[in-house]
This record gives C-alpha cells, sequence and structure tokens, in this order.
C-alpha cells in the first residue's frame, strides 16, 4: 500500500490595509495583509496545521514583511477593518482631488460642396 503525504501552504487574504509607501518599489497602494498557513497533507488533504505565518506585501513587487501575532490581530480588528487606521499605525492626509478640466467642445470643420470632376477621356 502507497501512503502519499507531504506538505503546503494556504493563504487567506484578509484585503488590502493602507495607503502605504513601499520601500522597494516606492509605489503607494493598499497592502495585502495576508496569513499562510502550512499543513500536513495526506493524500493531497490538509490533515492538521504545521504552523502559521502573517505576512504585510506590497500588491506591485509583492516585497514586504512577516508580522507578529499581535501586530496581525491589531490590524484586523474591526475599526481597522472598517478602513480606521490601528492605534499606533500612521495616518495619512486626504488626497487632493483633481482640478475642474474645461469641457472640449468639439465642432466639426465645415466641407465645401463636392466639385464635379471632369469626366472626358474614360
Amino acid at each position: 500500500m502507497i501512503i502519499i503525504w507531504g506538505f503546503r501552504w494556504l493563504k487567506k487574504v484578509f484585503g488590502p490595509f493602507g495607503p502605504y509607501t513601499c520601500g522597494n518599489c516606492h509605489n503607494t497602494a493598499g497592502w495585502m495583509l495576508t496569513r499562510a498557513t502550512h499543513w500536513f497533507t495526506l493524500f493531497w488533504i490538509p490533515i492538521f496545521p504545521v504552523g502559521r505565518k502573517y505576512l504585510f506585501t506590497c500588491p506591485v513587487c509583492n516585497r514586504g514583511h512577516q508580522l507578529m501575532k499581535e501586530e496581525f490581530k491589531q490590524l484586523t480588528e474591526p475599526q481597522a477593518a472598517a478602513g480606521y487606521p490601528a492605534q499606533g499605525q500612521p495616518t495619512y492626509p486626504a488626497q487632493a482631488a483633481y482640478p475642474p478640466q474645461a469641457q472640449a467642445t468639439y465642432s466639426a470643420p465645415e466641407q465645401a460642396a463636392p466639385q464635379n470632376f471632369p469626366t472626358e477621356g474614360r
């Protein structure tokens, strides 16, 4: 009888939080908060968790850092999930609105009346 066993990572994404500026790619975006669980598998079926990591990554370049469990819980509190910064997190000013743009009006150029071409020589 053959027994197939192994390990695999299962991830749960808790959505974007931020905006934060990435130190690697210098883009400002909502960073992804992810919980990755390492599972022991038997016949490709997850049986029990072996380890867990909490990650906070940039959605552009996928660089980031690992969080402690307490930091992860602080970010996933209902207050933080509603878009409010958790305690100890930096707050960012609201982005300025774009200035109103003038409406471009297009008027077609006047066309000259079609000319009658000579049909001689045909």
